[in-house]
């Protein structure tokens, strides 16, 4: 029996035991999301089942904000105030602690990202999710080094990422290796063209045949085009950084500031409505209001 099936059957061994016991039920509602990868309506009603038979499950607030915000219409102030209730009922709970600093990350909010995860790792070590996120933090920092290191540690714990958040660093510092090393660990199946790869390392490159050699490659099923966003961002194609919750990393890198004063950023950040929840709770420190309902942001 794989791993991933185990808990899924346990917990649904607990609850037909015991239609009452709540945290079979908050265990049940995990296991359903974590096989089927993303919301289901049964994980929804096995999250609902655990919150009306114990309000103070923390995990099941922290899997029912998830939930709640993974499709349009987004609830950015009610998900983070129950991811906030979730860390507050169980300050332990690192995956409640990943689930807010990945919502703090995407609204802009780099410090509390960075202390979220830290505390994460300071509970537990081994959390490579958290060391991951807190990788791409510190690098949306400017604290690339250490971003650098996070990279190497997650390697040796054989989780390396499978992004290009690095990619640039990497070429600037002149470290080819590690930089294949990243567009190969995009994807297997698919490798990053080699007319991208191209004109990533060249300034004289052939942009126009990259950027249609990119257009296809990130029309292909097999990979999220979110591990991608860094490079369509190196070569100008703002557009294909499309606003869904799986893009968000690419909004705070710091070496395309001038994709945050782009139509495209402008289009991402109304569409997903962080905006809207800036105004209620204050802009992030690398942005600002601008008149009644505009903003910018370095």
């Amino acid at each position: 029996m794989t791993p991933a099936i185990q808990p899924f059957r346990f917990a649904r061994e607990a609850v037909e035991a015991d239609p009452n016991f709540a945290r079979g039920w908050e265990q049940l509602a995990v296991a359903l999301f974590t096989r089927a990868g993303h919301p289901t309506d049964q994980a929804r009603e096995a999250t609902s089942r655990a919150l009306r038979l114990d309000q103070n499950l923390s995990l099941a607030h922290a899997l029912n904000a998830v939930l709640r915000n993974y499709n349009a219409p987004y609830d950015w102030s009610g998900v983070t105030a129950e991811l906030e209730q979730a860390v507050d009922l169980d300050p332990s709970n690192t995956t409640a602690l990943l689930w807010l600093a990945i919502d703090m990350h995407k609204l802009g909010y780099l410090d509390r990202a960075r202390a979220l995860l830290e505390h994460c790792l300071g509970l537990d070590a081994a959390y490579d999710r958290c060391r991951l996120h807190l990788m791409w933090t510190l690098h949306m920092q400017g604290e690339t080094d250490r971003a650098i290191a996070e990279y190497r540690h997650l390697i040796e714990d054989g989780a390396a990422p499978d992004d290009a958040v690095l990619l640039m660093a990497f070429l600037e510092r002149g470290d080819q290796r590690s930089a294949r090393q990243v567009v190969q660990s995009i994807s297997t199946e698919e490798p990053v063209p080699d007319a991208v790869y191209r004109a990533l390392t060249h300034a004289n490159g052939d942009r126009t045949a990259a950027l249609q050699s990119l257009r296809t490659w990130l029309d292909d099923p097999s990979f999220n085009p979110r591990d991608a966003a860094p490079i369509a961002l190196q070569l100008g194609a703002y557009d294909l950084v499309r606003p869904t919750q799986g893009s968000f990393f690419a909004l705070w890198l710091p070496d395309f500031p001038e994709y945050r004063r782009s139509p495209e950023f402008q289009h991402f950040v109304r569409t997903m409505g962080l905006d809207d929840y800036w105004r209620l709770h204050g802009f992030p420190p690398q942005c600002q209001a601008v008149g009644a309902d505009g903003f910018a942001c370095v």
